[in-house]
């Protein structure tokens, strides 16, 4: 013990590098969960339909809608500065073939270079275009008259009663900085 505390280069490895290891990786998780993460959309439909998902996106918890553009060339760009981390394309047709009943593809596009940050706009954009075409669906069917309680009986036979334990926020920062945290030490 004398000697580790007498030299200087063991107490470098020993207690300065797992102090400065733990703060690095451990600031990564500071803010627990991702919020208003910057998302573009390209709106090429100009309509009720279109503006109705991009409010629904920005009202998301963890997406910001940050930009409207009506063209898709400088996305591949915005992604890989990291301006955005996902972006949304409305097509041209979008409403039109909602009103005719037909499917319309939305294509996403969604940066994973940091996989946390790219999974948190991956599940926000899949929650709101999720949502939006359940409710073109009910809406379908009680248009053709329907009760509101069967539309819903009938479009989700299995009410889903989730209670999340232990970890709520599903934050990353209450496993990963203590373990980090062991791991550092152990070195």
């Amino acid at each position: 013990l004398h000697r580790m505390a007498s030299d200087r280069n063991i107490l470098l490895v020993l207690v300065i590098a797992p102090l400065v290891y733990s703060l690095v990786f451990g600031l990564t998780y500071v803010r627990a969960k991702v919020n208003d993460l910057p998302v573009v959309v390209v709106d090429q439909s100009h309509t009720v339909a279109s503006r109705s998902i991009i409010r629904a996106l920005d009202a998301h918890e963890a997406l910001a809608v940050s930009e409207v553009i009506s063209d898709e060339g400088p996305v591949r760009d915005m992604l890989v500065r990291e301006q955005c981390w996902a972006v949304v394309v409305i097509p041209r047709e979008f409403e039109s073939d909602l009103k005719r009943g037909k499917q319309s593809a939305v294509p996403v596009f969604v940066n994973t270079s940091n996989i946390i940050i790219g999974n948190y706009a991956w599940k926000g954009v899949q929650t709101v275009l999720g949502t939006t075409g359940a409710m073109v669906s009910m809406d379908r069917m009680m248009r053709k008259g329907l009760s509101a309680g069967a539309v819903r009986a009938s479009y989700a036979p299995v009410e889903l009663q989730t209670r999340v334990l232990f970890n709520p926020a599903s934050n990353y920062a209450y496993f990963v900085v203590p373990l980090l945290i062991i791991l550092l030490v152990h070195q």
